[in-house]
C-alpha cells in the first residue's frame, strides 16, 4: 500500500513540473490562424476562443476573462464594434446568424494590445479610500 502511494506521489509531482500546452504553441501564432479559421467558418464559438487565448498572451499579466473585458480595451473603433457584435451573437437570447468576415477583415490588420497611454486606468483608482491612516 506504501509503496502504491509513493507511485501515485511522484506522478502526481511529475504532472505539475509539466510545462503547459500552450507553452508547446505559442498563442502569437496559433490564435490568429485559429480565428482566422472560426471566422471564415462563421463559427462564434471558436472565434471567441481563439480571441480570448490571443488576449491571454497579450496581456499575460492581467488577461481579459471574457469578451466584454476584452472589448473595453480597445476603446472605441471597429476592432471594439466587432468583439461586442460577437459577444451578442453568442449570448444575446434569440439566437442570429453570425458573420465572421468584419471581425476578420478588422482582426488581420494586427490585434495589438493599446500601448501604455492608451490602456485603461485600473478600477477603483478614483475611489477615496476607506479608512483613514
Amino acid at each position: 500500500l506504501w509503496a502504491v502511494t509513493f507511485v501515485a506521489w511522484r506522478r502526481a509531482r511529475n504532472a505539475g513540473a509539466r510545462p503547459p500546452r500552450a507553452a508547446h504553441e505559442p498563442a502569437e501564432h496559433a490564435a490568429p490562424v485559429s480565428l482566422r479559421r472560426a471566422c471564415l467558418a462563421n463559427d462564434a464559438g471558436r472565434a471567441r476562443t481563439a480571441l480570448l487565448d490571443w488576449a491571454a498572451h497579450a496581456w499575460s499579466d492581467d488577461p481579459p476573462r471574457n469578451l466584454v473585458a476584452l472589448a473595453s480595451r480597445f476603446g472605441d473603433g471597429e476592432v471594439k464594434r466587432e468583439i461586442v457584435r460577437l459577444d451578442r451573437a453568442l449570448y444575446a437570447g434569440e439566437r442570429t446568424s453570425w458573420q465572421g468576415e468584419p471581425l476578420w477583415r478588422v482582426a488581420r490588420r494586427g490585434l495589438a494590445p493599446p500601448t501604455q497611454a492608451e490602456a485603461p486606468a485600473k478600477p477603483g483608482s478614483d475611489l477615496p479610500e476607506l479608512y483613514l491612516r
